[in-house]
């Protein structure tokens, strides 16, 4: 299901060959419109998210381990950040993995101590993020595209009703003129009620599909539900269980850069946004992302927008970073 494109409303025929089983090539696949079961924006944010979490891609540590920001963490020429332990554990440390392991790196900030860091990402997510105000200006193109979206889809839904009421009465002056003897019961005539009703029934689908598009509101990011949103996140953040804050992080944040001066926090507006219309339509537990086997019976079967960018002023000699925001 997860996988299976028929959801989305597109089928494939001639996947495999008759003779060997064996899977054809996909150009020789023959695509056709099926009833549309799980929306395609939705079944395509789940492909990007299965590619994402796939174990050959992203080892399983870096989604269920204790530490809030594995995989996120970047030094300022891009090279992942690794844990490295001081005083027999007592210490942790952020530390570009490049430097740690081949003594060679460009980057200003080495290390980074892990409280420190985890600490600056937390609060400026809760203070500067997870604020309605904030989520309703940074989410404001979103919306509008929306309603422009909306407004289009309403009057797509208007042309197809006026379509669907001339080809009922198209067919129902056929249909009289057969019972009024006007016509005969032709191979014509039976062509071209069937040419008819095929129209009606893609009429039909279409409007299913209009209708489903301009019943994804923007109310789902509306006030009510951005307060709600960022209340119920905020207190998952503060939540003594690393796995809630990170689950809720890793949600709309794809990247922590530290330099010597700046941390810059980067993340997708969309999934910001898909993740407030989930939890307003009551979609956010979600389902385990590396758990193996928790689906029984399994054998048998977008470039993200930077909306968060801080400097902060060291407060001597590069020593530390300070919690004063100086740029956004």
């Amino acid at each position: 299901m997860l996988t299976c494109t028929t959801y989305k409303g597109v089928h494939h025929f001639n996947r495999r060959s008759k003779k060997s089983g064996k899977v054809k090539d996909r150009s020789e696949w023959v695509p056709f419109e099926t009833p549309v079961i799980i929306e395609p924006a939705v079944f395509d944010r789940v492909q990007c998210q299965l590619a994402a979490r796939r174990p050959t891609v992203t080892p399983p540590r870096e989604v269920n381990g204790p530490t809030l920001l594995t995989g996120l963490a970047k030094c300022s020429t891009g090279s992942g950040m690794t844990i490295r332990t001081g005083k027999g554990g007592r210490y942790r440390y952020y530390t570009c993995a490049k430097h740690m392991n081949q003594g060679a790196c460009d980057c200003s900030r080495k290390s980074i101590s892990m409280a420190t860091l985890d600490s600056i990402v937390l609060d400026q997510l809760q203070s500067r993020i997870l604020v309605p105000e904030r989520l309703e200006a940074m989410l404001a193109e979103l919306i509008d595209r929306k309603r422009l979206s909306m407004t289009e889809g309403r009057a797509r839904a208007r042309d197809l009703n006026r379509q669907e009421r001339e080809i009922t009465a198209r067919l129902d002056r056929l249909y009289d003129a057969l019972s009024e003897g006007t016509v005969q019961n032709t191979d014509t005539f039976q062509r071209k009620v069937t040419g008819l009703e095929k129209e009606r029934e893609e009429i039909i689908r279409l409007k299913g599909r209009t209708a489903r598009q301009t019943t994804l509101p923007a109310r789902a990011l509306a006030q009510n539900n951005l307060e709600r949103f960022a209340k119920e996140v905020r207190a998952k953040l503060r939540d003594e269980d690393p796995a809630f804050r990170r689950a809720d992080v890793r949600q709309f944040v794809s990247r922590v850069e530290v330099s010597e001066h700046e941390i810059r926090i980067s993340g997708s507006k969309a999934a910001l946004a898909g993740a407030i219309a989930d939890q307003a339509k009551g979609n956010s537990d979600g389902v385990p992302s590396f758990v193996r086997e928790w689906w029984a019976g399994q054998g048998r079967q977008f470039a993200p927008l930077a909306f968060c960018a801080m400097k902060f002023a060291p407060p001597g000699r590069g020593r530390g970073l300070s919690a004063g925001v100086a740029q956004w």
